[in-house]
C-alpha cells in the first residue's frame, strides 16, 4: 500500500481537478436527466432512453441523493476509476513472477493513462465498467485459474451485476471460458460454462426489454466489415500500452507503432518460448479472446467504432503487455519499456486536455452569453440537445430556445435534431423574435458537422437572415456563439 497509495493520490487529484473544471457534453447531460428523477423514472430512462441496463443509473441516482452538484456526479467514476488502480496493482502483483517490477510501473500507466483519466471525468458508465472489468478477472483467476472454489459464488454475483451496468461486460466473461478451453482447463471450463448459463438466465428479463426498445433505434452505426473491425481492434490494443493522441494526423504513426509492437511481440514470444509460463499463456489467450469478441461484436451489432467502447480490453492489455515484459531479463530494458508507455501517456493527456474543455466548451459558452447579452435578447440553440447542456449552466436572463424543439426525453432519435422545413421555423420562432432587435444563436458545430445532412441547419440561417444579420461571431471548441441584429 505504500507504492499505490500516492499513485492513487495523484490520480485522484488530477481527476478531481478535471472533473471541478471540465464542461459537460451532451452525454452527461443525458446522464444527469436520467437520474434527475426517481428511481423509478431512472430505471425507465436507461432502458428506453440510454439503451443500456439499468445498473449504473441506478447507483448514480442514489449517489446523486447525497448531492446534487455535476462535481458530486462524476466524483462517482473517480471514485471507480481509483479502486480500479488500486485492485490492478495487487492483481498484476500476485499473477506477475516474484522479482517483477512491471506491476510496479504498469500500474503507474493505469493510473495516468488517457483512457482511465477520460473514465474519471465522464459522467458515463467507463469507468464502473473498468472497475468490474478488473474484478471479473480477479475472481475468475482465483476461482477457476487457481481452483479456488468458494470465489466462484463471488464471481457468479459480480458476472451478473456487470450485465446489468453494460452489455460489452459480457464480452469478458464469454472471454474467461474461452481462456479455459485455449489452456486445457476442461474441466473448469466446464463448469464455468454453468455459470455463464446462469448469468444468462439472470439477464434474460433485461435482454427482453432491450429487444423491445432497439425497435425505435435510428442511430447509424459504420457498417464496419470483419477487416476495418479488426483494425480498429487492433490500434486499440497498440494504443493501450502506448497512447497517441487519435487524431487524423497521428493516424500512419499510430499504424507504424501498432505494426512495431505486433513485431516485437511476436520476436520475444519466438525468442524466449522454452521459458512462457502457464500465467503468460493466461494473460495472453484472455486478451486474445476478448479482443476477438469485441471485433465480431461491433461486426454484428453494426456498432460506431468508438475509443469509448474500448474498455474491456484496456486492463486485459496492460496486463499482457506486463507479462511479456517479464520474459526481458534486464530490469533497465523493462523500466526503459514502461517508462516510454508512460511518457506516450503523458503526451496524450497534454493533447487532449489542453483546451481545459470536453466537446462544445459548453462553460465558457455560458460565460460569454452572460457577460455579453442584455436583457430581451433570446438564445437560439441548435441542435437542441445544447439545450439541455446549457440549461445546467447558463443563469442569464434570457429564454432559451431549443431548435427544432425541446430534446425528448422519452426516446432517443437523432431525427428529433432535424429541421424538417423552414415552416416550422417559422410557428417556433416567429413568436419569440417579432419584438426583438437582437437575437443570439448557439450552434453544436461538431455534432452539425458529423451528421451527413448538417440536421438541415440552412434552414435555420435561411430563415435568421430573412430580417437579422450576425454582426459578431465567436468559436469555442466544436460549438459557435453568433448575435444576430435586426436588419
Amino acid at each position: 500500500m505504500k507504492f499505490v497509495l500516492p499513485v492513487v493520490a495523484l490520480h485522484l487529484a488530477l481527476a478531481v481537478y478535471f472533473g471541478i473544471t471540465l464542461n459537460i457534453w451532451a452525454d452527461e447531460s443525458c446522464s444527469l436527466a436520467t437520474t434527475g428523477g426517481s428511481l423509478g423514472y431512472a430505471v425507465q430512462q436507461a432502458v428506453n432512453f440510454e439503451w443500456q441496463p439499468p445498473g449504473y443509473f441506478v447507483v448514480l441516482w442514489g449517489w446523486r441523493q447525497i448531492h446534487d452538484s455535476i462535481v458530486w456526479a462524476r466524483l462517482l467514476s473517480t471514485l471507480c476509476t481509483a479502486l480500479t488502480v488500486i485492485l490492478f496493482f495487487f492483481l498484476s502483483r500476485r499473477i506477475a513472477d516474484e522479482k517483477s517490477i512491471w506491476p510496479y510501473l504498469a500500474t503507474i500507466v493505469i493510473a495516468f493513462h488517457p483512457y482511465t483519466i477520460f473514465a474519471a471525468v465522464e459522467l458515463r458508465l467507463y469507468a464502473m465498467g473498468l472497475l468490474l472489468s478488473i474484478i471479473q478477472f480477479d475472481l475468475f483467476y482465483r476461482g477457476y485459474m487457481e481452483d479456488r472454489k468458494a470465489w466462484r459464488w463471488w464471481y457468479l454475483i459480480v458476472a451478473i451485476l456487470s450485465m446489468y451496468v453494460n452489455i460489452l461486460l459480457g464480452l469478458t466473461l464469454a472471454a474467461q471460458n474461452l481462456v479455459l478451453w485455449t489452456n486445457r482447463r476442461s474441466i473448469e471450463a466446464r463448469q464455468h460454462l454453468v455459470t455463464l448459463v446462469v448469468i444468462g438466465i439472470a439477464y434474460v428479463p433485461m435482454f427482453l426489454l432491450q429487444l423491445r426498445s432497439l425497435k425505435v433505434k435510428d442511430i447509424p452505426g459504420d457498417n464496419l466489415g470483419l477487416f476495418e473491425s479488426f483494425s480498429f481492434v487492433a490500434g486499440s490494443l497498440a494504443n493501450n500500452v502506448c497512447p497517441l493522441p487519435r487524431i487524423d494526423t497521428t493516424l500512419a504513426l499510430r499504424a507504424g507503432l501498432a505494426s512495431m509492437l505486433a513485431a516485437a511481440c511476436i520476436w520475444t514470444i519466438r525468442l524466449h518460448w522454452h521459458q512462457i509460463a502457464s500465467r503468460q499463456r493466461v494473460a495472453w489467450s484472455y486478451l486474445a479472446a476478448v479482443a476477438f469478441l469485441l471485433t465480431l461484436f461491433l461486426v454484428a451489432t453494426n456498432l460506431r467504432a468508438n475509443p469509448r467502447y474500448t474498455y474491456p480490453i484496456l486492463v486485459a492489455s496492460v496486463i499482457a503487455w506486463g507479462q511479456l515484459t517479464d520474459l526481458f531479463r534486464r530490469p533497465s530494458i523493462v523500466a526503459t519499456v514502461w517508462i516510454a508507455s508512460l511518457l506516450l501517456c503523458l503526451g496524450t493527456l497534454v493533447h487532449t486536455y489542453r483546451p481545459l474543455s470536453k466537446t462544445g466548451d459548453w462553460v465558457r459558452v455560458t460565460r460569454f452569453l452572460e457577460s455579453h447579452e442584455e436583457a430581451n435578447q433570446p438564445i437560439v440553440v441548435f441542435i437542441s440537445e445544447v439545450d439541455t447542456i446549457l440549461r445546467n449552466y447558463y443563469r442569464g436572463p434570457n429564454v432559451l430556445v431549443p431548435i427544432p424543439s425541446p430534446q425528448r426525453m422519452d426516446r432517443y432519435r437523432y431525427a428529433d435534431f432535424d429541421i424538417s422545413s423552414e415552416q416550422t421555423l417559422q410557428e417556433l420562432l416567429a413568436p419569440v423574435l417579432k419584438q426583438v432587435d437582437d437575437c443570439w444563436l448557439v450552434t453544436n458545430e461538431g455534432a452539425i458537422n458529423n451528421n451527413p445532412n448538417h440536421y438541415h441547419q440552412e434552414y435555420l440561417y435561411a430563415y435568421l437572415n430573412k430580417e437579422f444579420e450576425i454582426v459578431e461571431s465567436t468559436e469555442f471548441v466544436d460549438s459557435k456563439v453568433s448575435r444576430f441584429q435586426r436588419k
